[in-house]
């Protein structure tokens, strides 16, 4: 999963095919321009951050955050996404048993130039993460910059007022009026997916998560189109 290049790949393909009509929920059809060049834009910003040097910001992602050049309440708003395990998810490493922490073996052989983890991060993870990650934070940067049109972020609240995962994040966090920044966290949770035990259905759990052990992308997939179309 992690070293195909067609998985990794795939990542990419949620944000024409996902993202971009999940947007125009909020801006309109005639919005749908602004959304697509917001969109656009977003993409080559994240690209800037490309970086295969040992400077990057982690070490199963080949990005930097320092090389952006956003603005900062952009890179804020980034860092935030980050922090909550919305934008820089640790999902396949968790799927192949890779800590995200240095374990027994790396300590043992600290200055040794050589670390198990790292292989599986970079080896294994690298580029389907970076792909991901990347994904997320184009979505989540161009989400976020049309959230600071009151007027989209009021649609957005009154269109997704019956979403259930919306009304859950409201009630838990007690927020009122969402900001830019909530809002597109949450559109990237909802395009994207959730994923772990925690948001697994309960035909995949128990012996459904051997048989269904790669069933989640879809599963989410299929579902959020089902919550689009009514």
């Amino acid at each position: 999963l992690g070293a195909n290049f067609s998985s990794a790949i795939l990542q990419t393909a949620s944000i024409p095919l996902i993202v971009l009509p999940y947007l125009t929920m909020y801006t309109g059809f005639k919005g749908a321009p602004r959304a697509a060049v917001a969109l656009s834009r977003a993409a080559k910003d994240i690209v800037k951050m490309a970086d295969f040097s040992s400077a990057r910001n982690w070490a199963d992602v080949f990005l930097n955050l320092e090389k952006s050049g956003l603005a900062a309440d952009e890179i804020a708003a980034i860092k935030e996404g980050i922090q909550r395990g919305i934008l820089k998810p640790y999902s396949l490493l968790d799927e192949i048993g890779i800590s995200i922490y240095p374990n027994i073996l790396d300590k043992a052989l600290t200055g040794r130039g050589f670390s198990i983890s790292n292989i599986g991060k970079v080896g294994i993870a690298g580029m389907f993460s970076t792909m991901e990650t990347a994904s997320r934070m184009t979505a989540f940067l161009a989400s976020y910059r049309l959230m600071k049109n009151k007027k989209y972020r009021e649609k957005g609240v009154m269109v997704l007022k019956d979403n259930p995962l919306l009304k859950a994040k409201l009630e838990q966090e007690g927020f009122i009026d969402p900001t830019p920044t909530d809002m597109a966290l949450f559109m990237v949770q909802d395009t994207f997916g959730v994923f772990g035990k925690e948001n697994r259905p309960r035909y995949m759990q128990e012996i459904g998560s051997v048989l269904f052990q790669f069933a989640m992308y879809p599963h989410v997939i299929w579902e959020l189109l089902g919550r689009m179309l009514i």
